[in-house]
């Protein structure tokens, strides 16, 4: 339930992007796909940081958080909700 919403609070609040229509199933599409890198990416650093860095469990998991939600947010921005679609929605509105 999570990437819907994390996917409709990124399109309307972070990036302000009102793409309609057909569009919207690839972006959440993408925005799928966004959330698996993320919860693979967060999976192998707790346990390289396991096995290499700290026996801590809560230095590990944060460190992953931090590491997952950057990488989140630049998929988000470079390929999910791209600048230049947002971009072009607000010239057509001012118009």
């Amino acid at each position: 339930m999570s990437s819907p919403n994390a996917f409709l609070m990124n399109k309307k609040w972070t990036f302000e992007n009102r793409t309609k229509g057909r569009i919207i199933i690839l972006k959440v599409a993408k925005s799928a796909i966004t959330n698996i890198i993320s919860l693979l990416l967060s999976i192998v650093i707790i346990k390289l940081s396991r096995l290499y860095l700290s026996n801590s469990i809560i230095i590990t998991k944060i460190f992953a958080t931090l590491c997952a939600q950057v990488v989140n947010h630049i998929l988000y921005k470079i390929w999910v909700i791209t600048k230049m679609e947002t971009n072009n929605e607000s010239i057509h509105k001012n118009m």
